[in-house]
């Protein structure tokens, strides 16, 4: 479990990937989206995680490269 946490004054993202060793050439690790949360304290301010959240899909695949 890889767990990817943003926060600011107003926000609050927790992302949550399913992590495996993965049988790709170009790919360390492949993974998938086993949850998201996100929370806004006010909701009439401005947001910085909002778009990202919008656009994640659990179980959305995912791949660590090799650098």
């Amino acid at each position: 479990m890889l767990v990817l946490h943003f926060e600011n004054e107003n926000e609050n993202l927790k992302i949550k990937f399913t992590v495996k060793e993965s049988d790709k050439d170009f790919s360390e690790y492949s993974a998938v989206i086993s949850d998201v949360d996100f929370e806004m304290l006010d909701m009439d301010k401005i947001s910085h995680f909002k778009n990202l959240t919008a656009k994640l899909n659990k179980n959305m695949p995912i791949e660590f490269l090799k650098e």
